[in-house]
């Protein structure tokens, strides 16, 4: 079972109706090591390119979500980002 499944299901069970909760790692992953994985899954040959046009000075250039609360009820991201959703099952 995916971790965000795993949350979702404890928050039905645990959480508390009308509250928000991060479901997230508290680990910053850039977005090319993300596209770089998916890549090398399928397989094929891909130009990763950052067109300066298209970046804006209001970007954040690191963001990373705070998983404390969900924590609280025992919950921990245990896998990959993409572990279980590439073709390799990694």
């Amino acid at each position: 079972m995916l971790d965000v499944v795993e949350a979702y299901r404890l928050l039905l069970v645990s959480g508390v109706s009308g509250e928000t909760y991060n479901v997230c790692s508290g680990r910053a992953q850039s977005i090319r090591d993300i596209v770089s994985q998916l890549i090398e899954a399928a397989g094929v040959e891909v130009e990763f390119v950052v067109d300066p046009e298209r970046v804006r000075p209001s970007d954040i250039a690191r963001l990373v979500g705070d998983p404390q609360k969900i924590n609280g009820f025992g919950w921990r991201a245990q896998r990959a980002p993409l572990q279980g959703i590439l073709n390799d099952g990694t």
